[in-house]
């Protein structure tokens, strides 16, 4: 189950990987089906980098960060920021 979860990026299977590297290819798979990286982001925002690093998350970190900017939602990448920078 695990596997075809996250071969398929089914978010639903970060209860069977957790918030892990594997749990990453599986949010990366699904960001790559659906380009949603705001949902990713926020998934591994609190583990990466502070448990474990991966270039993936912190691109969709940076991403989701310029669309914030570009969406002029200020206040929210201030809050966003400042909850990344306490982790």
């Amino acid at each position: 189950m695990t596997r075809l979860a996250v071969e398929e990026g089914n978010l639903e299977g970060i209860l069977l990987t957790g918030l892990t590297p594997r749990g990453v290819d599986l949010a990366a798979a699904y960001v790559n089906r659906t380009a949603d990286v705001q949902s990713a982001t926020i998934l591994f925002a609190q583990v990466v980098p502070k448990k474990f690093k991966d270039e993936r998350a912190e691109m969709w970190r940076e991403t989701y960060r310029d669309l914030l900017d570009v969406w002029q939602l200020w206040h929210e990448r201030a809050t966003f920021d400042i909850a990344c920078r306490k982790s």
